[in-house]
């Protein structure tokens, strides 16, 4: 739940729209599979020795309604769409415009601890990685949940044994993926580090570079940016290495259940306890339902990385801001009333009366030591 409140920068609220039109197109799109299996069930019925002739025009029936039914699902993939990129952008273009007025009120300590390339990296970069959470990673998770779980739920009702058998690995692939949640926290906290700390360095390069040609630090003079894109690159490869392992496993895991749908499918098959017909169908909805499931872990991996771009944003809008009870001043003139100042014993200001006019150009002239300076 933090991660989803990270990525929305603390705004749930906004997934409303692009979660449920996106679940809305999936289970539009499970009737053409729908139709699909009881063309095949027409077909079978006419070749599996009973004498039954092909009832074509239940095909033709099926047909015109899977070319109507692509209207139908161009409509709902449109709104889907629209959705999900729409608000996906405004929401990064308003989330923008809010972190920049939120900079303005900020305490200029607080600015000054800050690395400059950190908070237009923040602008930048952490707002794209938030939105393309949004728009591509997040709706798609929730919509690819869908025809699994009404899937399951249909075939435990047709056979209990072959559903079972189907989805029995899927527990043990979600515990891996949400096992390794710590090291994909703690390597994807590192590579933004990283990535940050170049962006940096590279900001600070540009800016510096008229004066490192003037003294002719480039090359191997300036190591700092060598080494922190050379970090970056360690980065990524330590977080694709070790992180890949646990989402192939689970993929791996989620496949499995075909090949033992296919051995319990079999053995009953033998054994006279499962119809021929039911065994095709399970085939037919075991080699279709297990590519959202892959989809959707692979989604869950990105989508936690995604979301600690979405916590930084967060953290810095929660930041206090400057308060203050006083009006600003109307005048911007500056007024000295009988200031005396000096150095040791030495007196070089005394009782001075002084007033500098806003939009004015003053000129303090005096010998070195003659008080200049504190005023």
């Amino acid at each position: 739940m933090n991660a989803i409140e990270n990525i929305t920068i603390g705004h749930t609220e906004r997934l409303r729209k692009p979660v449920g039109y996106t679940m809305l197109a999936n289970l539009v799109n499970i009737v053409p599979f729908c139709l699909s299996i009881e063309a095949i069930n027409v077909i079978f019925r006419a070749f599996d020795g009973s004498g039954m002739p092909l009832d074509t025009q239940r095909l033709w029936t099926i047909f015109i309604l899977l070319v109507v039914y692509v209207f139908v699902m161009a409509l709902a993939e449109r709104a889907s769409y629209r959705a999900n990129f729409r608000g996906a952008y405004e929401m990064s273009a308003a989330g923008r415009v809010s972190l920049a007025e939120h900079l303005r009120k900020l305490s200029l300590g607080f600015l000054s601890r800050r690395d400059p390339g950190d908070l237009s990296s923040m602008l930048i970069t952490d707002f794209t990685m938030a939105e393309t959470g949004i728009s591509h990673h997040l709706p798609q998770l929730m919509g690819a949940l869908v025809m699994p779980v009404l899937a399951f739920l249909g075939l435990l009702w047709i056979d209990w044994r072959m559903a079972v058998a189907m989805f029995i690995a899927l527990p043990l692939a979600v515990g891996i993926l949400l096992g390794s949640t710590y090291l994909q926290y703690k390597l994807s906290g590192k590579q933004i580090a990283a990535k940050i700390n170049a962006g940096n360095r590279l900001e600070e390069y540009l800016q510096g570079i008229r004066v490192m040609k003037a003294y002719n630090l480039l090359g191997d003079k300036f190591v700092r940016l060598k080494n922190a894109f050379a970090e970056l690159r360690r980065a990524c490869i330590r977080q694709e290495a070790l992180l890949g392992p646990f989402i192939l496993l689970s993929v791996t895991l989620i496949r499995a259940g075909l090949t033992l749908m296919i051995l319990c499918g079999t053995y009953l098959l033998i054994g006279g306890d499962l119809s021929l017909l039911t065994f095709v169908m399970f085939l037919v909805v075991g080699s279709r339902v297990f590519d959202p499931l892959t989809s959707a872990l692979t989604n869950f991996a990105e989508f936690r990385y995604f979301s600690i771009a979405g916590g930084r944003i967060l953290a810095l809008m929660n930041e206090p801001e400057m308060q203050g009870s006083k009006e600003a001043p109307e005048s911007g003139d500056i007024t000295f009333y009988h200031v005396s100042f000096g150095y040791q014993k030495k007196q070089v200001l005394h009782d001075v009366s002084v007033t500098l006019r806003k939009n004015t150009l003053t000129a303090l002239v005096g010998p070195s030591g003659s008080g200049k300076a504190p005023c």
